[in-house]
C-alpha cells in the first residue's frame, strides 16, 4: 500500500513539473511566432506601399513555406498548452481555445491560399522579371557587350552610378548570400556615362551589339535593345509594373469587378517587357471569326477563359489604347492566353524566352540573308520581323507543343515561335514580290523548322494567316522546298 501511495505520489509530482514548463513552452513559442509573423507581415505591407516590387515578388515566393513553418509552429504551441492543461498545472482553457482558433485561422486563411497560389507567384515572378526590351542610342552600341564588358563599364563608373536615384522596383532586398548578377539597370550606366570613355571602346573596336535588334532604319538614332540575364543581369521587376492597378498585383489578384485578374497581371508583365521601338506598327488582325478559330483550334481548347474577353478587353483598352486597336486585340488575347494555360506550360515558355521577338531570327536575317540584298528589301523584310512579332509570339504559344512538366530538354526543345513564318506571311499579305533571299538554301531550311515548332495537332495555319491580312494559306508554302507564288 505505501508503495502505491508512492507511484501515485510520484506521478502527481511529475505532472505539477511537466505542467508549468509545458505551459512556458507554449507562452514563449507563441511569442516567438507572433513576433516573426508580425515582422513579415509588416514587411509586405511596406514593400508594397513602397514600390519595391522587386523584392515583394520575391518575398511572395517564399510565402507558402513562411505560412506552413507559422502553421505547424502554432500548433506546437497549441499541443504543449493543452498537455500543460490535461497536467492540471500551468494551462487554462481560455489559452487552448485561442491557440486553436489561431492555429486553424492561420491553415485556412493564410497557409491554404498561399499554398494553392505557389505556382501562380513562380509564374508571376517570371513574367515580371525576365529580359527587357529598351530603346538606346546608337552611339552606345559599343557597350553592349557581354557579362564581362558590362561589368567591367560599371566598375569604372561606380561612383557615377552610386550618385544615381535608385528606382524603388529595382530594389532586389535582402538575400542570404551575395547575387552575382549586375544590380543596375543598363540605362542607369548610359544616364552617367562620359564621351571619354565612349570614343575608348570604339577605340578597341569593340563594336558590341549583343543583345541588339537589327533596325531597319540605318539612320537612326535609337536601337531596340534586349538585355536580361545573357549579359549578366539580374532579375527585377520591370519599371511598367509602377504604372499597374494594385489590386492586380497582389497574390489573390481581382479586377476591380470581382473577376479573376491573374491572366491580366502576367500580360501586363510581358507587355511591359517585350513592346519594341514602334508597337502601334505591330499587326495583330482579329474579328469574331479568326477568334473563335484561336479558341477551337488550340492546344488548350476549349479555352474556358474565353468568356472574360469583355472583362479583359475594358482593361486593356483602358491601359494601351494608345498604341492602337492591334495592340489592345493582341493584349487581350495574351491575357486570356494566360489564364488559360496551366503554369507548368507558361514557366517553360517564360524561361526560354518566347514572349519576346526572335533576336536569333533578326540577326539571322541581318548578317546571314540580308547582307547582299538591295536596301528596300532588307527594310521590308526587317520590318515585317518585327511588326509580325505579336502574331508569332500568340501562335507560338495557342498551338504549342504541350511541354513535359519535369521539364524535360527533349520536350522543351520543341517549343518556339514562328517567326520566319510570320514574316513570310506578312510580306505575302501587303503583295510583296519574291525577295531574292527566298531561295537561300539556309531560309527554307529555317522556315521548315518553324512548322516543326507548333502542334501537328492544331490547325494554327489558317488563324495565323488571318492574324496578318491574308485571307487563306498560301499551299505553295507546304511544299518541299516551299514556294512564293502570286496570291
Amino acid at each position: 500500500m505505501a508503495s502505491g501511495n508512492g507511484t501515485t505520489s510520484g506521478l502527481l509530482g511529475h505532472q505539477l513539473h511537466v505542467g508549468p514548463a509545458f505551459s512556458w513552452a507554449s507562452i514563449g513559442l507563441a511569442v516567438f511566432t507572433a513576433i516573426l509573423q508580425g515582422l513579415v507581415a509588416a514587411l509586405a505591407y511596406m514593400t508594397e506601399s513602397s514600390s519595391q516590387w522587386t523584392f515583394r515578388f520575391r518575398l511572395a515566393r517564399a510565402e507558402h513555406v513562411w505560412w506552413i513553418f507559422v502553421s505547424v509552429m502554432l500548433f506546437a504551441s497549441l499541443v504543449m498548452s493543452a498537455i500543460a492543461f490535461a497536467a492540471g498545472r500551468g494551462g487554462d482553457p481560455v489559452s487552448v481555445l485561442a491557440l486553436s482558433s489561431a492555429t486553424f485561422l492561420a491553415v485556412v486563411q493564410y497557409a491554404v491560399p498561399a499554398w494553392q497560389q505557389r505556382h501562380y507567384v513562380e509564374t508571376r515572378w517570371l513574367a515580371w522579371t525576365g529580359e527587357s526590351r529598351t530603346a538606346i542610342q546608337r552611339r552606345h552600341l559599343p557597350l553592349c557587350g557581354d557579362g564581362a564588358a558590362w561589368a567591367r563599364s560599371m566598375r569604372l563608373h561606380r561612383q557615377g552610378l552610386g550618385r544615381l536615384q535608385n528606382t524603388p522596383t529595382d530594389y532586389y532586398g535582402w538575400t542570404f548570400w551575395r547575387d552575382s548578377g549586375h544590380a543596375y539597370d543598363p540605362t542607369d550606366l548610359f544616364r552617367v556615362l562620359t564621351p571619354e570613355h565612349l570614343s575608348g571602346e570604339e577605340e578597341k573596336g569593340n563594336n558590341g551589339g549583343i543583345g541588339v535588334f537589327a533596325s531597319a532604319d540605318p539612320t537612326s538614332h535609337t536601337v531596340s535593345f534586349l538585355w536580361g540575364s545573357r549579359q549578366g543581369f539580374r532579375r527585377r521587376a520591370s519599371r511598367a509594373v509602377s504604372s499597374m492597378p494594385l489590386d492586380l498585383l497582389r497574390a489573390r489578384t481581382l479586377t476591380v469587378d470581382g473577376y479573376d485578374g491573374r491572366g491580366l497581371a502576367l500580360a501586363m508583365g510581358i507587355l511591359g517587357r517585350n513592346k519594341g521601338l514602334e508597337p502601334w506598327k505591330l499587326v495583330f488582325r482579329t474579328d469574331h471569326g479568326v477568334l473563335s478559330m484561336m479558341e477551337n483550334s488550340s492546344t488548350w481548347a476549349p479555352r474556358p477563359a474565353k468568356v472574360l474577353r469583355s472583362i479583359y478587353k475594358h482593361v486593356m483598352h483602358t491601359q494601351y489604347h494608345g498604341l492602337g486597336d492591334a495592340f489592345v486585340s493582341a493584349a487581350v488575347e495574351l491575357a486570356i492566353l494566360m489564364a488559360d494555360i496551366p503554369n507548368w506550360a507558361l514557366d517553360q515558355w517564360l524561361r526560354l524566352g518566347l514572349e519576346q521577338q526572335s533576336l536569333e531570327t533578326s540577326n539571322f536575317l541581318d548578317r546571314d540573308v540580308l547582307a547582299t540584298c538591295n536596301e528596300d528589301e532588307r527594310i521590308q523584310a526587317l520590318d515585317c520581323h518585327y511588326q509580325s512579332s505579336y502574331a508569332a509570339m500568340i501562335i507560338s504559344i495557342n498551338a504549342m507543343t504541350p511541354p513535359d512538366k519535369a521539364g524535360n530538354a527533349s520536350s522543351s526543345s520543341s517549343i518556339g515561335r514562328p517567326d520566319l513564318i510570320c514574316t513570310v506571311l506578312l510580306m505575302k499579305a501587303r503583295g510583296l514580290t519574291e525577295p531574292t533571299w527566298w531561295s537561300s538554301p539556309e531560309v527554307r531550311c529555317r522556315f521548315s523548322e518553324d512548322f516543326g515548332i507548333l502542334s501537328p495537332l492544331v490547325d494554327w495555319k489558317t488563324a495565323t494567316d488571318r492574324l496578318l491580312g491574308l485571307n487563306e494559306w498560301p499551299e505553295s508554302f507546304d511544299n518541299s522546298p516551299p514556294l512564293w507564288e502570286a496570291l
